[in-house]
């Protein structure tokens, strides 16, 4: 055999006889290889050698000697492609393991370079999987499969088959495929298989040149650039079509052998009364983050042991960090609406979940660390500051870097509105982390054992000095903003309730700005605020610390605000004694003399003469009602409490 057609004129003979000699068989196929190395092979050669793989019952050294000359001059042709898939399916009972492992190697090969229309062999998808079964081929069906799947392939019965031969015996070929379709669909497969982004690949290596030869003679007759590097197939790069947009994933199970004769899943549980009886045989879901779908899960995930909390927390860490850290957003090409409102879900089911543990999860505090430098203070404002109300952390100093300095950057270029939002978070912060801290005092914690390791006298002085100086710099950067005083009001209202029930010995005081901006505010609400908390700290808490050391160093602070407060609304001299108060005690009496005539304050004013009452002074006048103090004091009894409050504790004036 001198030449190519010689070559091409034996298997012609062989095919049209069915007889052949071993020796010249493989002569031809040696001259036919070499040539298909070179230049690949034209369609119609191709279309003989492949009638003689399908037609002839060659040897096992015949049949891997031919499947190696199977190198097309550009791409394999579509009546090729569909012949051997069916020779090989339909006879692979009869057909040797040795022939189809080859063929399976060939497909490989000439998928991932992209020689061939994919969607000839992915309508024979379910066939192709079939063949993972067979001992003996299942290395080589698998690593087909790994190049021939699509996400929307992939359902549970898949997952199920793999899994149930990786109970059997655990293999390469089947973890390699598994981690591709956890890739692919992390939804369907249980948490402890990791994905795989490399997928283990076994093709015919002495064709592999021949094969990227051909690609580049693809590329340069289709316009593209060509490249000495394999493009991968693009099914091994599956672009992320999700069915159901969802970061919370659905609850789905395996149904695979349990050796429970009862065993209950979430969905069988209706009400809050058959949830005892299910607990102690309630199967988890595949995905643990699933049980955030309903107030059952939440449950079940609360009690139901360390496992599944562990479990929970690695997935979750995961999931917020590719949602809301990663560079590469998995959620990029999601609608931004239902992308908005999916990251919402997420975060308002986590928050549901720790408000119902009463206490914080790890992996969202280190998520929160991580999130807040980057966060801009817009999106999903009220619940990444719910999440907040919840931390865990184990000095101030980790708390101060890592939460407290990236939020007081956002407080203080934000709106009265977020300085407002940020005030109430850390109202409900300091609540939970004090009066939680004491109910749970004894008590195991619910979520991994997770307790404080930090000492309650060396970290809530702290805090309580951060907040406040929070709060003095936004009220004095907004200039005594209703809102925020009143939101600060609040936060320091909540600190006394707490220092009276719990029992903390420590005093938190308002700062001056707060204090004096509600007295001189346009806004009566904010006064009565102020002047009831003064009230309170005499009424409530001095008895419970007279005797502590502790109160002597602000005593004289407190006692400067009450007489300042006292001079304006119990008195007809307003800046009466004013060097035993605080703000005015060091003003020269020119200064004063023109504030008095600043605020309009005569002789016998008082409180009638306060800007705030202003409007009660106003609807007065137009019912010709006499505008006394005992007519204003009754008015502030009913309406505004703390101004009552205070004159009756601090004493009255004659009208």
């Amino acid at each position: 055999m001198k030449d190519l057609k010689d070559a091409i004129y034996y298997v012609k003979t062989v095919n049209a006889t069915f007889q052949f000699e071993r020796e010249q068989l493989l002569c031809a196929f040696k001259h036919l290889f070499c040539h298909a190395m070179e230049s690949g092979l034209e369609d119609g050669t191709f279309k003989i050698l492949a009638y003689t793989l399908t037609a002839t019952n060659l040897p096992v050294v015949c049949v891997e000697d031919l499947v190696k000359c199977l190198i097309p001059r550009t791409t394999v042709p579509d009546s090729v492609v569909t012949d051997i898939a069916l020779w090989l399916l339909s006879k692979e009972p009869d057909v040797t393991p040795g022939k189809v492992s080859l063929v399976l190697r060939w497909f490989t090969g000439v998928v991932n370079n992209g020689l061939v229309d994919s969607s000839k062999l992915e309508n024979l998808y379910e066939l192709f999987f079939n063949l993972i079964r067979i001992p003996g081929i299942d290395p080589q069906a698998c690593s087909f499969i790994q190049c021939l799947t699509k996400q929307q392939y992939i359902t549970r019965r898949h997952i199920l088959v793999l899994m149930e031969l990786q109970q059997k015996g655990k293999k390469r070929h089947f973890e390699s495929l598994l981690g591709l379709f956890k890739r692919m669909r992390p939804n369907l497969v249980p948490e402890y298989v990791s994905a795989c982004d490399h997928p283990c690949l076994t093709t015919l290596d002495i064709s592999e040149p021949g094969f990227q030869l051909a690609r580049q003679r693809c590329a340069l007759k289709t316009g593209s650039a060509s490249s000495s590097d394999i493009v991968k197939h693009p099914p091994l790069h599956v672009a992320k079509v999700h069915t159901c947009q969802s970061i919370i994933p659905q609850i789905i199970y395996t149904e695979l052998c349990c050796n429970h004769s009862q065993v209950y899943k979430i969905s069988d549980i209706d009400r809050w009364e058959s949830i005892g009886a299910c607990s102690v045989d309630l199967e988890m879901p595949i995905q643990s983050l699933a049980l955030l779908r309903c107030s059952f899960g939440v449950f079940s995930l609360a009690f139901g042991g360390a496992d599944i909390q562990r479990r929970f927390s690695l997935t979750l860490q995961s999931k917020l960090y590719s949602v809301f850290l990663s560079p590469e957003n998995e959620l990029s090409h999601w609608n931004p609406q239902v992308r908005c409102r999916s990251e919402a879900r997420l975060l308002h089911q986590l928050s549901t979940l720790q408000e119902y543990l009463h206490q914080p999860i790890p992996v969202v505090s280190c998520f929160l660390s991580k999130y807040l430098p980057l966060w801009d203070g817009d999106t999903h404002r009220l619940l990444i500051l719910r999440l907040l109300s919840y931390l865990h952390f184990s000095t101030f100093e980790e708390l101060e870097s890592c939460i407290l300095d990236p939020i007081s950057l956002l407080f203080l270029t934000k709106d009265v509105q977020f300085k407002c939002n940020i005030i109430n978070m850390l109202r409900e912060f300091m609540k939970n982390l004090i009066l939680k801290d004491q109910w749970r005092k004894g008590k195991e914690p619910l979520f991994l054992g997770v307790k404080r390791c930090w000492q309650a006298e060396d970290v809530y002085p702290k805090i309580f000095e951060f907040i406040s100086d929070l709060i003095e710099m936004g009220v004095s950067s907004e200039n005594g903003s209703s809102f925020l005083l009143s939101s600060a009001l609040s936060y320091y209202h909540m600190m006394v309730t707490l220092q009276k029930d719990v029992g903390i010995s420590y005093l938190v005081m308002p700062p001056p700005a707060v204090i004096y901006h509600s007295l001189f505010s346009h806004n009566p609400v904010c006064l009565s605020l102020s002047c009831s908390l003064l009230v309170r700290y005499k009424t409530e808490l001095y008895p419970l610390l007279k005797d502590s050391s502790k109160l002597n160093d602000i005593l004289g602070t407190l006692t400067a605000f009450v007489t300042d407060y006292a001079n304006f609304l119990c008195t007809d001299k307003p800046f009466l004694n004013r060097s035993e108060g605080y703000i005015f005690r060091n003003l020269k009496d020119a200064t004063i003399k023109a504030l008095s005539q600043l605020m309009g304050a005569e002789p016998s004013s008082g409180i009638n003469n306060h800007i705030a009452l202003v409007p009660f002074l106003y609807i007065y006048s137009q019912s010709n009602t006499p505008t006394n103090f005992e007519v204003l004091s009754r008015t502030t009894e009913k309406r505004l409490p703390g101004i009552a409050e205070f004159i009756k504790a601090y004493g009255a004036v004659e009208s």
